[in-house]
């Protein structure tokens, strides 16, 4: 139930925001400082085409959320301890599933977009902890690189106001 009152609130925002536009020409669009596009490690292998991120892309896309003159989008690996338990393996993987999500990305928005990996565990068994981040297997600490991925975005974007927050 609460699912489908924030999708009812989504839509409703969505069409109150196409309203405004139609019924104001002479504002410039707007769009929002982020989007997130997210993707299970353990997916990254499937024919998109047949999966429910063809549907959710394509409602994110008739929603016209990215800014394809500045792109706004970061995307997120996420269980990324399920590329594998190897570190070489799991370097392979991240790639693959980096090149899948960048290719579903420009084919939906013709925009190059920033892949980080993100394990969900808070305590991963193979990873270690480093100052307090997870250390993930190429090296990269998180969330450090949350925060690093989208303060690139909105740097690159000039988004004073998003960098702010």
């Amino acid at each position: 139930i609460l699912g489908i009152d924030i999708m009812q609130q989504d839509t409703s925002k969505a069409f109150s925001k196409e309203e405004f536009f139609k019924n104001n020409p002479n504002v410039p669009p707007c769009y929002p400082n982020l989007i997130f596009i997210l993707m299970k490690a353990e997916e990254f292998g499937l024919d998109w085409n047949k999966t429910s991120y063809v549907y959710l892309m394509d409602c994110v896309h008739k929603l016209d959320l990215v800014d394809t003159d500045h792109p706004n989008i970061v995307g997120v690996i996420t269980h990324a301890a399920k590329l594998g338990a190897e570190s070489e393996d799991w370097i392979s993987n991240l790639e693959k599933a980096r090149d899948s999500l960048k290719n579903i990305i420009f084919k939906h928005w013709k925009v190059e977009a920033d892949i980080i990996a993100l394990e969900n565990c808070p305590e991963p068994e193979n990873f270690k902890v480093v100052d307090g981040y997870t250390e993930l297997p190429d090296g990269t600490l998180q969330p450090k690189n949350v925060w690093k991925a989208c303060g690139q975005v909105l740097e690159t974007n000039n988004d004073r106001c998003g960098l702010n927050v």
